[in-house]
């Protein structure tokens, strides 16, 4: 099987934090199981990422604008629901935050944190030493951060399957979105 996976999230910020974590643990291991499956990694900026990769894996470096940092291009992206990552042939796509965004033409898998954001959003929100204030509320109002949350946070509805990292993530996004009760699972 080819399978084409999103390194930007693990670049953009999320390195020492949870998704970062997730990406690599989960990954290496995922190369090492896999040995018969084709893997391309799709990274930002002049080199790879630093992840134990074998022989059935190879990067491929996207191409953007250099004059943006990550987060904001990142932002940029969200904004407008766009992807910069090129065709992607592939059996499967692995987008390990969904803020990215998804392939068309592909089958999308994707990873489920949490929807705190969602769920405790005054909260969540109103947090003077939150990440997101600090980053994105400079530039938006804290009702226009939901809204694009919201909107971001509808593309689980569009996924193949969504791995989500708790059973309550899940009972949070079949609460929500009850689409997506058939494609998700815990891991």
């Amino acid at each position: 099987m080819k399978v084409a996976i999103d390194l930007r999230p693990y670049q953009g910020g999320h390195q020492f934090r949870g998704i970062g974590k997730y990406i690599s643990n989960v990954l290496p291991e995922l190369f090492r199981l896999a040995p018969d499956d084709e893997f391309i990694c799709y990274y930002w900026g002049s080199r790879p990422p630093e992840l134990t990769r074998g022989k059935n894996v190879n990067f491929v470096r996207v191409a953007g604008n250099r004059t943006m940092s990550l987060n904001r291009y990142v932002s940029w992206l969200t904004i407008r629901n766009l992807g910069i990552l090129p065709k992607v042939e592939a059996d499967v796509f692995v987008q390990p935050d969904i803020f990215y965004g998804l392939k068309s033409g592909v089958k999308n898998v994707t990873v489920l944190y949490d929807l705190i954001p969602l769920i405790f959003h005054d909260e969540y929100f109103s947090l003077k030493d939150s990440v997101v204030r600090l980053r994105r509320i400079k530039q938006f109002k804290t009702q226009q951060n939901l809204r694009i949350f919201k909107r971001v946070t509808e593309r689980y509805q569009n996924v193949d399957h969504i791995l989500s990292i708790s059973e309550a993530s899940l009972v949070d996004l079949h609460r929500l979105y009850p689409k997506t009760k058939k494609i998700a699972s815990t891991v």
